[in-house]
């Protein structure tokens, strides 16, 4: 799948509130991208899709702590 492909499905999945699996979607993309971050590249705008995901699929669960360490670090 194509990282365009690949946003389109995870912006679809994310606005569905299923955010487990655009997590999922996009962790190949952020692979695929070098997975290096801090060169403010798209490996830093996956990756920072990808915790907020993970924060809000947390804060589903109740597990505050980790929703919150996820989307401090995400933004």
């Amino acid at each position: 799948m194509s990282a365009e492909t690949a946003l389109q499905k995870a912006i679809r999945e994310f606005n569905a509130w299923r955010f487990y699996d655009c997590h999922e979607t996009l962790e190949d993309v952020w692979r695929e991208s070098g997975g290096k971050t801090g060169e403010a590249g798209p490996a830093d705008f996956y990756q920072g899709i990808i915790k907020v995901a993970a924060g809000l699929h947390h804060a589903l669960r109740g597990n505050h702590k980790g929703a919150v360490n996820l989307l401090t670090s995400g933004s």
